[in-house]
């Protein structure tokens, strides 16, 4: 199933590469592809597996973050309540994006020392 997703990502990637401005790795690995003509070190069943190993790798740092962050935030509850506070000033109701981060320099250090800490 990842395989297949990662399969017409690739795929619709191709339909809208642009050669002179590669947008991410897959344009940059399919431009390598298209220089190819003999020698076949780079084909699309190589970049698939590449992307799998990507996808894994960064859900299991993030979900290796996530149990550490909820042990760290449950032992050291006055750190709970500061992120806590610090959230609610700086967003409020509204959702967390990657943009907002810049304005919650303490979630930001406290996430930096549960990773520093969980090696």
């Amino acid at each position: 199933m990842q395989k297949r997703y990662i399969m017409k990502e690739i795929e619709k990637h191709e339909d809208t590469l642009d050669p002179e401005i590669p947008r991410d790795f897959i344009d940059v690995y399919l431009n390598e592809i298209s220089k190819e003509k003999e020698d076949k070190d780079f084909n699309k069943e190589d970049l698939a597996i590449c992307m799998m190993d990507f996808l894994q790798a960064g859900t299991e740092t993030s979900s290796t973050t996530m149990k550490w962050l909820l042990l760290y935030l449950t032992v050291h509850q006055e750190v709970q309540t500061k992120c806590r506070k610090e959230i609610q000033e700086a967003l409020g109701s509204s959702p967390c994006r990657v943009e907002d981060m810049i304005r919650l320099p303490f979630v930001q250090a406290t996430i930096a020392e549960v990773q520093r800490v969980s090696r």
